[in-house]
């Protein structure tokens, strides 16, 4: 599979970690986002179903063995060379996650990986690459804080999305 100026897109997905109201993200060790910070992922193999590809790429990157349950977005990302030519074209399916087993370690294509607070990741990634973190700067921070104590879990966070959280922005 060729990934730099690859003859069509590639299909990526990601898994966003939350626990405790912090996110997991790893600074990247190789291009594309090279030492940059980024949600854990990569790329869909032959056979594989999305949601054991997000599965796959968290435990490989970040030693947590994880569930991925609700998807939170399909995102587009090209980026083209200076003369215009797509270096790199992904097609990328993000997971809503969390932790099921596991210590967190930098492993396979991550240099470093850490749980940041939800500002403090903001600062990260927003700065530089406003679509990485996307899903979720869209979840409340009512709902987003309620991640961890809810009764109904994780996924709970998602139904008081889909129907209307009154603090959910617009």
């Amino acid at each position: 599979m060729q990934r730099e100026f690859p003859e069509v897109p590639l299909v990526g997905v990601g898994a966003i970690i939350i626990e405790d109201s912090r996110v997991v993200l790893v600074k990247r060790l190789y291009p594309p986002l090279q030492a940059e910070w980024s949600i854990p992922g990569g790329v869909l193999e032959v056979g594989e179903r999305v949601r054991d590809a997000a599965m796959r790429e968290a435990r490989e990157e970040t030693g947590l063995i994880v569930e991925a349950g609700e998807l939170l977005g399909v995102y587009d990302r090209i980026v083209r060379n200076p003369e215009q030519r797509v270096q790199y074209h992904y097609v990328l399916v993000d997971f809503l996650c969390r932790r099921v087993a596991g210590d967190l370690a930098a492993a396979s294509d991550a240099a470093e990986v850490r749980w940041f607070t939800r500002e403090a990741g903001r600062r990260k990634v927003v700065g530089r690459r406003p679509w990485l973190f996307s899903p979720w700067l869209n979840i409340c921070s009512q709902c987003f804080v309620g991640l961890h104590s809810c009764g109904q879990g994780w996924r709970a966070l998602v139904r008081l999305k889909r129907i209307g959280c009154t603090s959910f922005p617009a």
